[in-house]
Order: C-alpha cells, then structure tokens, then sequence
C-alpha cells in the first residue's frame, strides 16, 4: 500500500468541490479570466476545474513548484482535448494577471482541503491517519 489516494477518486471529488461546493469562487475566478483575456469562452468553468483537477497540491505558486502547472495544463489537455483552447486561455491569464494566479491558487488549496482532506481521507479507512488538519 502507498498510502497514497486513487487519483481518479481525487480528481473526480476536487472536479466536484470545484464546481459544486466552491461554485462562486469558481466563478469569480473565471470572471477575473474572462476580463484579462477579454474572452468570453462557456467551457472556462469546465476547463478551471479540470486543471485544478489534476493539481496534487495546495498551491502551484512557489518557485520549487514551477513545474506542477505546466504538467497539470498538457495532461488535462491529454485527457480533455476539447478544452485545449480554453486552457490556453487560463495559462494567458496566469501568465499575466496576480489577480489571477492568486484567485486561482486560493481555489486550488480550497479544492485539495475539501475533496481530499475532507472527503478522500475518510472513504479509505487506511488513509483517515494521513488527515492531521
């Protein structure tokens, strides 16, 4: 045993947290988007929450963690080809607005605490000692 959670589970449980129990902080980052890039684009919201979807930690922020966005951006495009120009968008702008990458971090530690600390942890019995919140 790896102690590790099932990466589908995971990502099926933060897709959830993001679009259901974090829907307005969803979609106040997707207004940020939508204003910085000045593209209006109906599968922002899907794309958003599948990259944070496939994000396995709190923040992607830190200089050490460089490489986890651009990762996460080409394995979603993989597994979500129909996204792949809206997820253009998003990295747009990430790369441009602070607004941006701070609302779209803030969500994606929200994402992790909800769908894997709260939820994840506690349907395998085995991984409820990995929950010291």
């Amino acid at each position: 045993m790896s102690g590790r959670p099932d990466p589908d589970a995971e990502r099926t449980l933060k897709t959830a947290a993001v679009t259901d129990t974090l829907s307005s902080e969803l979609s106040r980052l997707c207004r940020a988007i939508t204003t910085v890039t000045a593209r209006q684009d109906p599968q922002l919201p899907a794309a958003v929450a599948a990259l944070i979807s496939r994000i396995g930690v709190y923040r992607s922020d830190y200089p050490s963690l460089g490489a986890i966005l651009p990762v996460a951006m080409q394995e979603t495009s993989w597994a979500a080809p129909e996204l792949t120009d809206t997820l253009s968008t998003v990295a747009t702008a990430l790369s441009t607005s602070d607004e941006v990458v701070s609302r779209f971090n803030q969500l994606c530690g929200a994402a992790t605490a909800k769908a894997v600390e709260d939820c994840l942890f506690y349907r395998d019995a085995r991984l409820v000692s990995l929950n010291e919140v």
